[in-house]
C-alpha cells in the first residue's frame, strides 16, 4: 500500500509538471489534455 501511495504522488507531481509546462506552451489546453487521459 505504501508504495502504491508513493507511486500516486509521483504522478501526481509529474502531471502538475507536465500542466504547467503545457500551460506555458497553449494556455487553457491542459484541461483538454487532462479530458483525453
Amino acid at each position: 500500500m505504501a508504495a502504491v501511495y508513493r507511486g500516486e504522488l509521483l504522478l501526481s507531481r509529474i502531471i502538475r509538471h507536465v500542466n504547467k509546462k503545457t500551460e506555458q506552451s497553449f494556455v487553457g489546453a491542459p484541461t483538454d489534455f487532462l479530458n483525453i487521459k
